[in-house]
């Protein structure tokens, strides 16, 4: 299987040279990748997340304030109250896990259109291989809406594996990554990805449907093309999805 579609990234690097909108995007696009690479020089955490519907005031529903530094202490922005433990504490790693995910794709553009790549190469290495060579250790968890291993539910897991499929698809022959690590990742992140996802498909509903995505994106670098027709043509596949679930959001089965 092959992409059918590639970024123009020698256009993309043209813009934002010629562009004052583009140099300014890309500006603030560097700003905020490097603060997250400071304030989290760190592996990802390896302990058990939670859904971060969790992560607000139990007397004022406020969104707790969100500090790198403070893993264990979640304080109310409007009373002040302070929360710890559990399920806090793994609402704080899914943050976590999500602003990484969202830096490394800073990272990836950064990769494609900087004239000295090298930092943003490696930042992305580190944490993709990361994750691909400690995935056997996150434990299968989740009460709400399905099961994820990094992040609490399907969804979510769903939509890392989409968005580093995404990541990898934009540096295509730009050996980023070797071979031997290519077959790490898809031996034991994309596989057992697709073992834990796979199985909790079966509805028409917005969250199949990512998941179904992540089947897709795993089908396309596991060069499994079997399971690429299945996400598309089964019961619950793609076809099925958009007949029968209308643009409301409300599902006809």
């Amino acid at each position: 299987m092959t992409v059918t579609h590639e970024l123009d990234w020698e256009k993309i690097r043209a813009k934002a040279r010629s562009e004052a909108w583009a140099r300014d995007f890309v500006r603030v696009l560097k700003e905020t990748c490097h603060s997250r690479m400071e304030v989290w020089p760190h592996d990802p955490p390896m302990e058990q997340s939670e859904w971060t519907h969790y992560y607000f005031c139990n007397d004022d529903a406020a969104r707790l304030s969100f500090d790198f530094k403070k893993s264990g202490e979640h304080e109310c922005p409007k009373c002040g109250k302070i929360y710890r433990g559990h399920p806090w504490d793994g609402a704080w790693r899914s943050i976590v896990h999500g602003s990484l995910v969202a830096n490394m794709e800073r990272a990836a553009i950064l990769a494609r259109i900087e004239p000295e790549p090298e930092r943003y190469v490696e930042y992305l290495r580190r944490l993709v291989l990361f994750y691909a060579e400690h995935y056997e250790g996150y434990a299968v968890h989740g009460e709400r809406a399905g099961k994820g291993k990094i992040m609490p539910q399907c969804l979510d897991e769903s939509i890392v594996l989409i968005s580093v499929g995404r990541y990898l698809s934009w540096g295509r022959g730009q050996n980023w990554f070797s071979e031997r690590e290519m077959q790490l990742l898809r031996e034991k992140w994309f596989r057992p990805a697709v073992e834990l996802l796979k199985p909790q498909i079966g509805k028409i509903h917005n969250i199949h449907v990512w998941m179904q995505s992540a089947m897709a994106t795993a089908a396309q670098w596991l060069g499994d093309r079997a399971l690429l027709e299945w996400s598309i043509e089964s019961e619950f596949g793609w076809k099925r999805q958009i007949e029968l679930g209308d643009e409301g959001g409300r599902f006809l089965v």
